[in-house]
């Protein structure tokens, strides 16, 4: 585990993780794409009521571009239920931004994601 990573932010990266499914397969159109986490942070968040933390966390789709488009749509729908657990916080919203898309050579295609997620402590 990474130094200084909230019990929080590792359970939001766990989710993130299994939303992708299992292993990646081979490099076909319809394999699972490869997910990579590429960078996370978490901020501590306060309004007048609540008290929580903002997540930011870049990954990058690769695979057959529609096995990746469909899971970057799925990434984009996140539903709450999928975060239960987080260590006594509640997913209170979450963002998805598209960022550098590379189409490869063999027909591949490399999609970036920037996910925002804000948890509040229950």
């Amino acid at each position: 585990m990474r130094a200084g990573l909230s019990m929080v932010n590792a359970r939001l990266l766990r989710a993130i993780r299994g939303r992708a499914g299992g292993l990646p397969g081979d490099a076909g159109q319809g394999a699972q794409p490869l997910l990579v986490i590429e960078d996370f942070s978490e901020t501590p968040w306060a309004s007048l009521t609540f008290s929580g933390s903002r997540h930011s966390v870049d990954i990058r789709l690769e695979g057959g571009e529609a096995a990746v488009r469909k899971l970057s749509g799925e990434l984009a729908d996140w539903p709450d239920s999928l975060c239960e657990g987080l260590a006594g916080h509640f997913l209170a919203e979450m963002g998805v931004t598209e960022g550098a898309c590379l189409h490869l050579d063999d027909g591949r295609m490399s999609l970036s994601l920037r996910l925002e997620a804000l948890t509040i402590e229950e």
